[in-house]
C-alpha cells in the first residue's frame, strides 16, 4: 500500500481508567465503521476473531466499503484490533484505511494509515479521499479521552493566538520535547475564510499538527519575525508554514 497519511498517539481516561478500559472505548469509536443499526454487529465481537462486512455506498458516487479487523493478541498485557476499510477509486486502485487500536506496556495507543493500492497504477489520490476517518474524529471529540504525541496534546482544534500570548507560541516552537510541527494562519479576525480554514486544516491534520490562527498584524509579525530560529532540523520539509 502507498502510504498517504499516518498519524499515531497515546490515548489515556481523564478518570484514571485502566488501559484496558480505554482500549475497549476506542474499539466502541472504531464500530462506527461497521454501521452496526443495519448490519447488528458491534464492537463486542471485535476481539473474539477476524471477521469482515461490505457496507454499501448511500447515495450517488458513494462506492461500498469493504470492512474487515483482525485481533492481535500476544500476552494478557499486549493486545490490539487492526481494522481495514476499503473502497475503489474513481480513477482506478483501492483507497485504503487502517486502524489499529492496541495495548503493550501499560500504554494504549491508537493508529491511522491512508493510502491507496493501485496495483502498479500511477495516477494521483485526490486530497478529497484524505478525509480523517469517522473513529479519528470521534476519539479527538472524546472528552473522557486524553491524546498526546510526547510532550504534546494532539487534538482536532484551533488555538486563537493573542497578541500577549505570541511568547509562549514562540516558546513552544522552541522546546526540544516539541514532537509536531505548527500551522500559523494570520487574520485580523477570529472569523471569516482565514478561520474556516484554520478550522478545516484542523480537522485534516488531526495529531500532525497544531493549527494556531494569530489575530492581527502587530502580533502576526512579532510571530513571523522570531519564526525561522525556533524551526528544529525535526521540521525538515514539514516546515512551520504561515498563511495570510
Amino acid at each position: 500500500m502507498q502510504q498517504l497519511y499516518v498519524v499515531g498517539f497515546e490515548v489515556e481516561s481523564l478518570d484514571g481508567c485502566d488501559t484496558t478500559s480505554v482500549f475497549y472505548r476506542l474499539l466502541s469509536h472504531m464500530e462506527e465503521h461497521l454501521s452496526p443499526s443495519t448490519t447488528g454487529l458491534s464492537a463486542a465481537g471485535f476481539m473474539a476473531g477476524k471477521g469482515e462486512v461490505v457496507i454499501p455506498g448511500y447515495g450517488p458516487g458513494r462506492p461500498a466499503q469493504h470492512v474487515s479487523w483482525v485481533p492481535l493478541t500476544g500476552s494478557d498485557s499486549a493486545h490490539a484490533l487492526r481494522m481495514e476499510i476499503e473502497q475503489e477509486l474513481p480513477k482506478g486502485g483501492r483507497f485504503v484505511c487502517q486502524l489499529t487500536s492496541s495495548v503493550c506496556d501499560g500504554r494504549t495507543g491508537f493508529r491511522v494509515v491512508m493510502g491507496r493500492k493501485s496495483g502498479g497504477l500511477l495516477a494521483p489520490a485526490t486530497v478529497e479521499e484524505l478525509k480523517p476517518p469517522r473513529a479519528l474524529n470521534a476519539i479527538m471529540r472524546d472528552p473522557e479521552l486524553r491524546r498526546t504525541d510526547g510532550s504534546d496534546t494532539v487534538n482536532a482544534t484551533v488555538t486563537p493566538v493573542l497578541a500577549a500570548q505570541v511568547p509562549a507560541v514562540r516558546e513552544h516552537l522552541d522546546s526540544p520535547q516539541r514532537r509536531l510541527p505548527v500551522l500559523a494562519v494570520s487574520s485580523i479576525r477570529m472569523m471569516g475564510p482565514p478561520d474556516a480554514f484554520a478550522r478545516k486544516a484542523a480537522r485534516r491534520l488531526a495529531g500532525l499538527a497544531h493549527v494556531v490562527v494569530v489575530s492581527g498584524w502587530l502580533a502576526f509579525d512579532s510571530f513571523n519575525a522570531n519564526l525561522e530560529r525556533n524551526l528544529l532540523p525535526r521540521d525538515g520539509a514539514r516546515v512551520c508554514r504561515t498563511i495570510g
